[in-house]
């Protein structure tokens, strides 16, 4: 007996999920127009009803291909009659057109045995987002390793793992020396070597153990704590940031591969800027520009955070709002922004993130400016680069403009870089939509507001009626205004 097969499997009709089986040496591609019957008496068709059930050794059945006009098909798939003659009834798969949720774990179950493509390289990834962070954006916020600052996320899980493997080797010997240096003074004779002054190893003179404790502060690092102390007494796992006040800032993190070519446009998640400085040689800026950096990087001396005063934090973690709203479709804008839940006034509600770019690269409407003012002479706020979101980002990138909006895009330092912060101006109830401002310069260049509203920037009346508005609310020359 012949080797029973499935049926070209790519090949189906999208809405449903059929696996038929021939013997070895029949193949086809089966559309939703197929014709089920019993010695050409009974008959199911697939697109208006289930396939019949009652399939027995007895019985032959035959396959009656009359899908060659279908629009779901290619009539290069087209095949003449061909049957399956008396396949045991174990041997035969019978579905029904599958719901919502069998098309999505099918597709799933896909996405898990080939991964997906990365739109930044080109490559397919079963761990997509890994691949991301690890190979093009570098972490969120810097990383402690080793008592070092980075964003590499590759250098830091070696360094996590070399660690973990080393504490399992130490001898009893050694961990005493360490609990002893640890409890003895000055703090930097741990690191060097030299004579203690005070503690357990008064007037002795030891080497240093530059693998156990810091150069800077002579502190133990924070990955030995466990070793040397009792474990209710270790720093909780946030706690490390409060020893970072004279650690510095992590270095930039270069992407180094990227699609070159065209006809990629595959939308690639991220969760903070893509950096290729290779793709930019001649990358220019103004007065101050850092030839060589990052654009967004905060070089060491200069606040790397406007909510606290640390060199390494992770502020851009804890005080940015983390439940994304919902995507949906817009009456006449395209997809767009939902809430889901509240927001109050000031509130951070998200990063734009995307690819950083020389200022005037790209010129479709997707491009925005990124300003900073700390590295510029006169301290003016001025732009720096662009972040362009179209074929790489996060949600903030589906957010609309509005004339009346109630968030706006803003330049702010956090967590050692520049970035633009979608920050709301007023409260935001669960159920509206998320909408900016794009400003006046951008519907100048051919494009035209379909927001709607009263004093829509594209209509004619709206901005007349609000210069006058405007123009109202001046108080006459001469007149005192009352403070607020």
């Amino acid at each position: 007996m012949k080797t029973p097969i499935h049926i070209n499997e790519p090949n189906t009709h999208p809405l449903f999920n059929i696996h038929a089986l021939a013997c070895k040496g029949h193949s086809s591609a089966v559309g939703p127009g197929l014709v089920f019957g019993r010695d050409k008496n009974l008959s199911a068709n697939l697109s208006s009803a289930k396939w019949s059930r009652r399939l027995t050794k007895k019985h032959s059945w035959h396959i009656l291909s009359n899908y060659k006009s279908s629009k779901y098909v290619n009539s290069l798939d087209w095949i003449s009659l061909f049957s399956i003659m008396r396949s045991p009834h174990s041997l035969i798969q019978t579905y029904v057109p599958v719901t919502d949720n069998a098309r999505f774990n099918e597709i799933d179950e896909h996405y898990k045995r080939n991964g997906r493509q990365c739109g930044i390289c080109g490559e397919w990834k079963i761990n997509l987002s890994a691949h991301i962070s690890t190979q093009h954006t570098g972490s969120t916020y810097a990383l402690i390793s080793n008592g070092e600052a980075t964003r590499d996320k590759r250098r830091s899980l070696a360094q996590r793992r070399k660690n973990q493997r080393l504490k399992t080797i130490f001898p009893p010997e050694v961990l005493a020396l360490v609990r002893d240096m640890n409890d003895s003074l000055p703090p930097k004779v741990r690191h060097s070597g030299g004579q203690f002054l005070k503690g357990p190893l008064q007037g002795q003179k030891v080497p240093g153990l530059p693998q156990f404790f810091e150069k800077s502060s002579g502190r133990l690092k924070y990955c030995y704590m466990d070793l040397v102390k009792k474990p209710e007494m270790s720093p909780k796992p946030r706690a490390v940031f409060r020893r970072t006040c004279n650690m510095s800032p992590a270095e930039p993190f270069p992407n180094k591969s990227w699609f070159r070519g065209s006809g990629l446009s595959v939308v690639t998640t991220i969760t903070t800027n893509v950096w290729t400085p290779d793709k930019y040689p001649d990358w220019t800026g103004p007065p101050g520009f850092l030839a060589g950096k990052d654009p967004t990087w905060i070089p060491k001396g200069l606040r790397q955070c406007a909510f606290c005063n640390q060199s390494v934090c992770d502020c851009i973690r804890k005080k940015v709002r983390h439940d994304e709203p919902c995507i949906r479709k817009t009456p006449n804008m395209g997809e767009g922004a939902l809430a889901r839940t509240d927001y109050e006034k000031d509130e951070f509600l998200g990063e734009l993130v995307g690819e950083l770019a020389p200022i005037a690269h790209y010129t479709d409407g997707w491009a925005a400016d990124l300003f900073r003012d700390d590295l510029y002479p006169d301290r003016k706020e001025v732009a720096w680069c662009q972040v362009y979101p179209r074929y790489m980002g996060n949600w903030v990138r589906k957010v609309n403009h509005s004339c009346e909006f109630n968030c706006v895009f803003e330049s702010w330092n956090i967590s050692g870089r520049w970035r633009v912060m979608l920050r709301a101006t007023c409260q935001i109830k669960r159920g509206s939509w998320i909408l900016v401002n794009y400003g006046e310069e951008y519907w100048q260049e051919n494009h035209r507001c379909l927001c709607g509203s009263n004093y829509c920037v594209s209509d004619r009346d709206s901005r007349t009626r609000r210069a006058q508005e405007t123009q109202e609310e001046k108080p006459a020359p001469g007149s005192r205004v009352s403070p607020c």
